[in-house]
Parts: structure tokens; sequence; C-alpha cells
């Protein structure tokens, strides 16, 4: 799915949606997610605040990942899959060229399906350290019921909740029974196409605070999306920010315009693109920032190699 953030920052990406303070959903990541097209084996993204490395397997996958903020300081990510399920994942950080121990984390997955599935999640410090075991429950449709997670600290459970109405899907997220998030998906007719629309609410001990609504278009490309922040005065939630978004023929990002109150104001997305079949970007200039990325990326089949000429 094509959204505006066309790299964006790796951390936030890897993290995965947050549930709680520790516990999350187990999520890995195809080339897709890194606005990326075709059989890529890596990508290397040069950006203003930095340099990241995707590498990717025959079938996809991101099985390494690298974010360097110097020449000196980085984050690496591993991702391990035997028989197609996620066996291993290990994040590992470099500070001043050392390897950092004791903040380099190891996350080790076993699939059990004796009866619905059951995924345990083992996580332990680089140190030998034991920090957290989270076991994903699913129910007999293959879907997160609920996650228990059991540390030093003692045992936290988050559960999630599926409602249905009509066209609209809801799942709330209830952390040790207070509810901390829910996503709403429903779908309406705009102009005679079919719009996707995807509703996230966040909650502070049970109470309403921010919630983004995103709209898709048929072809699964990011149209608008809304920022709210929850008004107790008012009891609603309040828009704060909106941005809109076009695309080129390629189904890149054309232009982002933001309306936040009367201010408005718009980028514009000019790109260079590789000599692949695949028409992949190369390079992303930004105006009136006039920041730019540029990407280098190789393929499995080599008569994609992004080394020869480029087009506009």
């Amino acid at each position: 799915m094509r959204t505006n953030q066309l790299i964006g920052s790796l951390t936030g990406l890897l993290l995965g949606p947050l549930l709680s303070v520790n516990a999350q959903e187990i999520k890995t990541f195809q080339v897709s997610d890194f606005d990326l097209r075709g059989p890529v084996e890596h990508c290397k993204v040069k950006t203003h605040y930095g340099r990241e490395e995707y590498f990717f397997d025959p079938e996809g996958r991101l099985i390494k990942s690298i974010t360097q903020y110097n020449d000196t300081d980085y984050d690496t990510t591993h991702y391990k899959f035997e028989q197609g399920f996620l066996t291993e994942k290990r994040d590992e950080q470099y500070r001043d060229g050392q390897f950092q121990q004791q903040t380099s984390i190891a996350h080790f997955y076993s699939l059990d399906t004796t009866a619905n599935r059951l995924i345990t999640e083992k996580v332990v410090s680089y140190a030998k350290e034991f920090l957290h075991q989270n076991e994903h429950s699913y129910n007999d449709q293959q879907q997160l019921e609920s996650i228990h997670q059991v540390g030093n600290t003692g045992i936290d459970k988050t559960s999630l909740a599926y409602e249905s109405y009509k066209d609209e899907r809801t799942v709330s997220y209830l952390h040790n029974g207070t509810l901390e998030r829910s996503q709403r998906v429903s779908y309406k007719k705009q102009k005679g196409k079919q719009i996707r629309i995807e509703l996230d609410k966040t909650y502070l001990e049970g109470m309403p605070t921010k919630a983004e609504e995103r709209k898709y278009g048929e072809n699964g490309v990011l149209l608008e999306k809304t920022e709210f922040e929850y008004n107790q005065a008012e009891g609603q939630f309040v828009p704060q920010r909106k941005y809109g978004y076009s695309y080129n023929e390629n189904q890149d990002v054309a232009a982002e315009t933001l309306e936040r109150g009367k201010q408005q104001s718009k980028k514009e997305y000019i790109y260079q693109y590789d000599s692949s079949p695949y028409v992949n970007w190369v390079k992303q200039i930004v105006t009136p920032d006039n920041n730019y990325t540029t990407r280098k990326i190789t393929y499995y089949t080599s008569e994609a190699e992004t080394e020869g000429d480029k087009k506009e």
C-alpha cells in the first residue's frame, strides 16, 4: 500500500503498531512497505538525516535493515525465517563503533498449533538478561485475540475485541481491562468510487486523547489524513491538521497539501526513476524545502540493475 511517507524514519516503521508500553503485535515487512516495486534484493537510501539500508529475501521479506546516524553510530535489525515463519528478530546497537551489549535485544519465536494458533516470544538482552515473554493467542479465524506478557515486574494482558456493524469493522485494544486504542475500518462511495476509511483512536487511562483518520482510494493510495486531538471541554475530537495527496502516473506522491486552521502549505515531489521494468525512483526532491533523498537499488534479476541509464 503506497502512502505519503516514501521512506521515512526506519525506527518508527520497524517498531510496529504499539499496543501498550511493552506488548506489541508481531510484524514483518515486505518490499512494498518501503515504497519499492519488483524483486528488490538491496536498497541503500541516503537522506538529509542519515543513511538507511534494506535487504530482502527472494520472497520479498525484509531480512536486515541498517539505520546509520553517522560514521560510528548505527542500529541494525535482523529477521530470520524458517518455512515462512519468523523465528528470530535481533536488534543491535552500535555507538562510537562499539557494539552495545546491554541495549541490544534478541526476540525468539516458537509456534504451537495444537489448538488455536499460539506464538510464544522470548525477549532477552545480549547480556543474557531475560526481559520478558509474550504469548500471542489467536482465535479460530486467525485473528490476534490477546497478548500475555510475563516479566520481572509482573503479568500484563492486552486483549483485542472485534465488532462488526454493517460495513464497519472495529477492533479495540484493552490493556489490563482498560481501553488503550481502537481501530475502525469502513467504506463509502465518493464520486462513484469506493473509499476505505481507517479511524484510529488512542486513550490514556481509558480517556480519549488523539485520533487519526485516513482515506484510501480503490488502488490503495492514501488520499487524505486528518489528525485530531480530544477537547475535554467540548467532549469531542477536534481536527488539528489535514493532509491531502495527489499522485503521478507511477503512483508516487506528486503533491502534499497541509491545512492547519487557516494556514495552508504545499509540498511537491520530483522524481528520477531507474531504468528497470519496475520503475522505482532513485532520486526524490521535495520543494520548496529542496530536501532530497537518493536510493541505490539492486534486484534479484540481473537485467533490472539500476547501475545503467536512468530516466526522468
